[in-house]
């Protein structure tokens, strides 16, 4: 889990590492989505 948000607002690097999170995520899962849709 991220540290504790200084002064009620999150670092630069922290909100980019979620935000590459987010987009690994979403660009597997659509990748994923879209081998499946290739195979059947």
């Amino acid at each position: 889990m991220l540290s504790s948000p200084r002064n009620g607002s999150y670092t630069l690097s922290e909100i980019l590492l979620v935000w590459c999170c987010l987009l690994l995520i979403h660009i597997s899962l659509t990748v994923i989505s879209s081998f499946n849709f290739g195979c059947s």
